[in-house]
């Protein structure tokens, strides 16, 4: 919002940011660049001082003489309709040898001289001889404008010259919005030749741009409360024998200008009476040059082509110093700036910038803010950048299609950096997001969950439901037996060093396996597999993790045993069912935990195994989705907290003697599920061949004291 009102505040010149200034010259510039005209104009002809001139001529200026004859060459053999002179006449020609001889015949007392001097000195004037050429044709002269802050004058008027007839009187028609240049003094051409011109217009080529590009160009001036024609006005004006009307346009309580007519042409134009130059081409590319001296010489090959035509005189050679940078060439000829100038007032061809430009600006911004603020957020990344593409390519095509086929002149900048930003301050916030997610979520879940399993958590965050949601998992309880009698038996280093070691074996196993560490309570843990991300296959994962953490847990007894250290036997309960699982604990602390009687019932399993004399005991839920593993029924079991018995079985590998395949356990089992009298002699014939194996060892005791069937209660344990 902040930014949206900063680049408002800029739209309504209430601020100023000079890099969307620039990069609104840029935007300017390139769209002048892709839409050049291309019409190659006819009409106007640029006789150039070149350097080729300069070689066969001589040095810059030429004489007011020569100039003369140029003059009359393109009026009077060519046949020209107007000129245009963009060269000062700033001071009168001084013949410098005429005035050596006068002083010698004065001074050598010799009248006759003097007399045959004077005889000559009108045909000796350069100045008379060009005011003669000129006056004779329809000549436009130029001069300068200056102000007060220029370094060539100071404050105090100090003009030369003679200006022309101004244009209008400044109380005559423009009300106080307008505010053209104003100048402080001028420089203007000698008398002799500027009342001997039809017109002549101030040639400045100034521009208010803070890069220094000619961009615009002024078609006003005031001067001593009069307004006087640019140069290349006064030679549209001189052409076309037209008078310039302004027109206007009502802004609030205030009249604003807002165009000049000129025939049948409309001019539009700013507050400052600015037009922007509608330049065709690059140099030379667009006009025909013709080289002075070829016109001087009369050695132009295709006269015709001057024939009517409007002729601007001046310079293209570097050192005369009329070289200017403009948006469309580094370096370009003022002549064929003001060339351009006198093409587009003919043709009414000028990019212009509307009086609603700034509202206009002001409510894209808004609407542009707006949008992107809602809609972003809402989107995911590839979504966005489309979206964000979409708003970019439709701003700029609006922009340019107004631009191409209206000659609007509306900002583009200010949106074009408005949808970036705000499409990079998404793009950062969502960076900044999603880096932070993903810490939290390797923060929560790195001590639980194996690191292949974190990262596709980290790629895949959808995939938590951190809520709370109900799903189908498997659980696996550990537990030490007499895990207290080697707490008590061993030195506070040897129980944190053991159970330590203990502790991480068992979690590195679960995690290999793809389970989720729940919790650790001293010698027990918690395990879950299928959250929080999928795993079709977790009740499988869960049992090969349990057959994992028993031989583990057999090999670290030995291993303590070898060290003379007393540690209880493994024992792991598995099962799967339907439960509730999230994150509970409130926002201050992270706790990944089910819950649900699938949960309790595990427990209860792990714990059977002390009265069942196994290590593992698993559900039959579990043992369902387990098809491919080998398992024999330990009875149905009726636990603690629980109103119907749980069908309990062992994996065959967990046992301490292998059981044939549990051919024989099974075929005993089935007489016990009978209550077969033969049953007893079954479980003891097994046992006397597998005297280890804990479930011959139960059921043989339990028939021999008169107990029947595979129901076992163990609600009391």
């Amino acid at each position: 919002m902040v930014l949206l009102i900063i680049f408002a505040l800029h739209a309504g010149d209430g601020i100023q940011l000079q890099l969307i200034d620039k990069l609104e010259q840029f935007a300017y510039d390139t769209r002048l660049k892709l839409t050049l005209s291309g019409d190659f104009d006819k009409r106007i002809v640029i006789v150039d001082v070149d350097e080729a001139s300069l070689r066969e001529e001589g040095h810059w200026p030429w004489s007011r003489h020569r100039l003369a004859e140029l003059v009359d060459r393109l009026f009077s053999n060519y046949h020209i309709s107007v000129l245009g002179v963009d060269v000062f006449f700033f001071e009168t020609e001084r013949a410098a040898g005429i005035d050596r001889l006068r002083d010698l015949a004065v001074q050598d007392r010799l009248p006759e001289l003097l007399t045959r001097l004077d005889s000559y000195a009108d045909k000796l004037d350069g100045d008379r001889a060009l005011a003669t050429a000129i006056e004779n044709n329809t000549v436009v002269l130029s001069y300068f404008f200056g102000s007060k802050d220029d370094d060539k004058r100071d404050s105090n008027d100090n003009s030369s010259g003679l200006l022309p007839s101004p244009t209008f009187s400044e109380q005559e028609y423009l009300p106080e919005s307008i505010v053209p240049g104003r100048a402080s003094y001028y420089v203007g051409n000698i008398d002799v030749l500027q009342k001997a011109a039809f017109d002549a217009g101030f040639a400045n080529l100034e521009t208010t741009d803070s890069d220094g590009i000619v961009r615009r160009a002024s078609l006003l001036h005031e001067y001593g409360g009069e307004l006087y024609s640019s140069f290349a006005l006064s030679i549209a004006r001189a052409y076309t024998n037209d008078i310039l009307i302004p027109l206007f346009a009502q802004s609030r309580d205030t009249d604003t200008i807002r165009a000049f007519e000129l025939g049948n042409q409309q001019i539009p134009v700013d507050r400052g009476a600015n037009v922007l130059i509608p330049y065709r081409g690059t140099f030379n590319d667009k006009y025909t040059y013709l080289s002075a001296i070829d016109v001087l010489r009369e050695r132009v090959k295709q006269p015709g082509i001057l024939h009517n035509a409007i002729v601007l005189l001046g310079t293209s050679a570097a050192g005369l110093g009329d070289l200017k940078p403009t948006p469309v060439q580094e370096i370009f000829p003022g002549v064929e700036i003001h060339a351009n100038i006198v093409s587009g007032i003919l043709d009414a061809n000028f990019k212009h910038r509307p009086l609603f430009a700034r509202g206009a600006e002001v409510g894209l911004l808004l609407a542009i803010g707006i949008l992107l603020t809602m809609v972003m957020p809402m989107l995911g990344p590839v979504t966005v950048s489309i979206f964000v593409i979409g708003v970019l390519a439709a701003t700029v095509g609006v922009n340019f299609y107004l631009w191409d086929t209206h000659n609007l002149d509306l900002p583009l900048a200010s949106s074009v950096a408005l949808i970036l930003l705000l499409a990079g301050i998404n793009a950062t916030y969502g960076f900044a997001v999603e880096y932070r997610l993903e810490h939290q979520l390797k923060k929560a879940f790195s001590s639980y969950l194996a690191p292949a399993l974190v990262e596709r958590l980290v790629k895949n965050p959808e995939q938590l439901r951190l809520q709370g949601e109900t799903r189908t998992m498997s659980f696996l309880f550990t537990d030490v037996s007499s895990f207290t009698r080697f707490v008590e038996r061993s030195s506070p280093q040897q129980v944190v060093t053991i159970h330590n070691d203990y502790l991480d074996n068992v979690c590195r196993i679960i995690m290999d396996h793809g389970g989720t560490i729940d919790k650790i309570v001293g010698d027990a843990v918690v395990a879950i597999f299928n959250a929080p991300l999928d795993q079709p296959d977790h009740a499988l994962r869960a049992v090969r993790c349990s057959l994992a953490l028993d031989r583990f847990g057999r090999e670290f007894v030995q291993g303590c045993e070898r060290d003379g250290v007393e540690f209880g036997h493994t024992r792991v309960g598995v099962n799967t069912g339907s439960a509730v699982v999230g994150n509970f604990g409130g926002q201050r602390r992270f706790d990944y935990t089910a819950y649900g009687d699938v949960v309790n019932t595990t427990a209860r399993l792990e714990t059977a195994n002390k009265a069942l004399g196994t290590r593992v005991c698993v559900a039959d839920t579990t043992v369902d989705q387990c098809p491919d593993t080998s398992f024999r029924p330990v009875g149905q079991l009726l636990l603690r907290g629980k109103e119907s018995t749980v069908a309990a079985f062992e994996p065959v590998l967990a046992s301490v003697t292998p059981i044939d395949n549990g051919v024989e356990y099974n075929e005993a089992y089935a007489l016990l599920e009978q209550q077969s009298a033969q049953s007893l002699d079954a479980f003891e014939r097994l046992l006397k061949h597998y005297p280890q194996d804990p479930l011959a060892q139960l059921y043989v005791a339990r028939l021999r004291s008169g107990e029947t069937g595979t129901a076992i209660d163990l609600s009391s344990v």
